[in-house]
């Protein structure tokens, strides 16, 4: 059996993981690292590392569709249609620039979130349909392919 590990911040960890780790007795993790062979790669996402250890290989990964499988309401996708994740976020002025957060869990209520949806299916009926299983996490059903190279938004606060 073969096991490929991934740990972000393993080998680096930032100085906000170096509190909670100090002194952490990691026993198993490191029986398999002693057990385990190393290999060294060029950069690459984490989000396109993971689709590479499943198998998944290319530009057009299907990372929405794969994020919405687990959540626990949406129905199963039908073929041929294609997925982008919309999540909402909460964009800010600071100074001359613009700041943009993704609202925390238990800051945008589920009847916002579907007052926002039912309005933005009305204005962009043309364009796909939006769909919110979790009043933070939006996805957009599009009839065919986007041509567009889009990359995920990583947060720590969102886990995403």
């Amino acid at each position: 059996m073969q096991i490929q590990l991934l740990i972000p911040g393993l080998l680096w960890p930032t100085a906000t993981l170096l509190g909670p780790a100090v002194g952490l007795a990691l026993d198993g993790l490191a029986a398999l690292l002693g057990r385990g062979t190393h290999s060294t790669l060029g950069f690459e996402p984490y989000d396109r590392q993971l689709a590479r250890l499943f198998g998944l290989e290319g530009d057009a990964l299907p990372l929405a569709a794969l994020r919405r499988l687990g959540e626990t309401d949406a129905p199963p996708p039908t073929d041929g249609n294609h997925w982008l994740c919309a999540d909402p976020v909460n964009l800010s002025f600071a100074r001359e620039h613009m700041l943009l957060q993704a609202f925390d869990d238990d800051q945008l209520p589920a009847e916002e979130s579907a007052q926002l949806v039912a309005a933005l299916n009305e204005v962009f009926a043309d364009l796909g349909r939006f769909e919110a299983y979790i009043p933070t996490r939006w996805y957009l059903r599009l009839p065919q392919a986007s041509r567009v190279t889009l990359y995920p938004w990583m947060t720590s606060s969102a886990g995403r």
